[in-house]
């Protein structure tokens, strides 16, 4: 059975595809908010790691490591879109 410790020993070890193959299965076998923002941390973009932290706040609401990486996403998003619209202002 695969476990978060195993995910993070692969990914300790440099072995990224090895934790994610581990990750899917613990993610089948036994989710858990931990589970879930251990798969927002290795999404490959933003929209994908959303769902994970949505996934994670489902089973824990107060998990700390998920909110707190949402709000950094959040902001990230909501600073590249007033850059965005500032530099359309600009050329328009």
């Amino acid at each position: 059975m695969a476990t978060l410790r195993a995910v993070k020993v692969a990914l300790n070890s440099g072995n990224q595809r090895e934790a994610l193959i581990l990750l899917q299965k613990v993610l089948k076998e036994q989710p858990s908010a931990e589970a879930h923002y251990m798969a927002a941390k290795l999404a490959p973009n933003n929209l994908m790691a959303k769902k994970q932290l949505a996934h994670a706040l489902h089973y824990d609401p107060t998990c700390e490591k998920a909110l707190t990486l949402l709000a950094v996403i959040q902001r990230e998003e909501t600073l590249k879109a007033g850059t965005n619209g500032l530099r359309d202002t600009l050329l328009s």
